[in-house]
């Protein structure tokens, strides 16, 4: 038996399983409860997990001046805003869809009614901030389908439970990769809307600014807006407490043009990570720090554990 048969045949079923368990389970209690008791328990045990050493390292790479008591409660909030969004998944086509909409502060309404007169391709582009599953809330802000990028789950299984959960979203779903590479393509020659997270590594991306250091990003949207004419707008989640959010729909970027595509694109992509970083520093335990976004955020650190 290889390890890659047990893997397919035995080990994806069974994770799956306890997924759709937890996700059953979730489904039918209320949205407060659920986000409430999953943010609670993480916040609880994980500062505790060793990987939460990747969190301490991140901030003291670039966010250096925080003292120790400031750097443990990011540490805390950032585990309760993964545990709360967890707790939210299940609850998001009624939260994006249906009375759940009343949850969002909507800020920089303007910037919505204006692109729907636009006859062009708008990319909204956000961060892993509050909930970011939350961003899609924007179909029903501006009433225009908006297709999510994602990254596609290794067990196929939890891919399934992935689109079913997400149903609600009736611009689609693009998984990244060869394949949605061609959608998105051809979303943008429709001039479809498109709704990115742009704040992970990409490690064949180029180096862009982020936080004074050079890190490694996705050039698609910058692509995107130069070669199809798109809108890229950023698009802010904020974690008022609880089950509620501010959304802000910033003014959207100005697009270079100066016929150095290359320089266009850094110029482009630096402002995105500019925007993103402005948001950390705004709410910086209400992000996903769990990312190994710079080169140095690798190196293990001599002597450290959970506790440091």
């Amino acid at each position: 038996m290889t390890k890659s048969w047990a893997k397919r045949r035995i080990l994806w079923p069974l994770e799956a399983l306890s997924l759709y368990a937890v996700y059953g389970l979730v489904r039918i209690l209320p949205v407060d409860w659920t986000s409430g008791l999953l943010g609670g328990l993480a916040k609880a045990v994980g500062p505790l997990l060793p990987v939460s050493d990747r969190i301490r390292r991140n901030l003291r790479l670039v966010m250096p001046d925080l003292n120790r008591r400031e750097q443990t409660e990011i540490v805390r909030e950032v585990w309760h805003t993964m545990g709360a969004t967890i707790g939210e998944f299940p609850h998001m086509d009624w939260l994006c869809k249906g009375a759940g909409i009343s949850r969002f502060e909507v800020q920089g309404q303007q910037h919505l009614d204006d692109l729907r007169k636009l006859d062009r391709p708008v990319i909204f582009f956000s961060a892993h901030l509050g909930n970011w599953e939350a961003c899609m809330v924007v179909e029903s802000l501006t009433g225009i389908p908006t297709a999510a990028v994602y990254r596609r789950p290794d067990n196929p299984y939890v891919e399934t439970l992935y689109a079913k959960s997400r149903a609600h979203i009736t611009g689609g779903l693009v998984a990244k990769g060869a394949q949605g590479a061609h959608t998105l393509i051809r979303h943008m020659r429709q001039k479809k809307h498109l709704g990115m997270l742009l704040d992970q590594k990409m490690n064949d991306g180029i180096p862009v600014p982020f936080f004074n250091r050079p890190a490694m990003t996705a050039p698609a949207a910058a692509q995107f807006a130069l070669k199809y004419d798109a809108v890229l707008v950023p698009l802010q989640v904020i974690r008022l407490g609880g089950v509620r959010f501010k959304f802000i729909v910033h003014k959207p970027l100005d697009i270079p043009g100066t016929g150095d595509v290359s320089a266009d694109i850094l110029t482009i992509m630096t402002e995105v990570n500019g925007h993103m970083e402005r948001w950390i520093r705004e709410n910086p335990g209400q992000w996903l720090w769990l990312h190994r976004r710079w080169p140095e955020s690798r190196r293990p650190e001599a002597g450290c554990r959970t506790g440091c």
